[in-house]
């Protein structure tokens, strides 16, 4: 017997290439992180829901201690920006 996983929540996580030392450099700098972020959904814009051309918000950062890094919240998009409910 095989268990699946039924939740009904998509998956939106994004991985995106970048060096230890450049993220360890923007992660606490809001506005070189999201540089680096419009950036990135510019070349790789069909990596990104449509929705993010009319913004994203930024959530708050915590500590991973498995990764030994601070790490933006999963729920770093918001979709449209006038919802609150994300």
């Amino acid at each position: 017997m095989t268990t699946q996983n039924l939740s009904t929540r998509p998956n939106r996580t994004i991985c995106l290439a970048i060096t230890v030392e450049l993220y360890l450099q923007i992660i606490l700098n809001a506005v070189a992180f999201r540089k680096y972020l419009n950036g990135q959904i510019e070349v790789c814009h069909e990596l990104f829901p449509g929705e993010i051309l009319i913004g994203y918000r930024m959530k708050d950062i915590y500590y991973s201690k498995k990764q030994n890094i601070p790490i933006h919240d999963p729920s770093i998009f918001c979709y449209p920006l006038h919802d609150r409910t994300c």
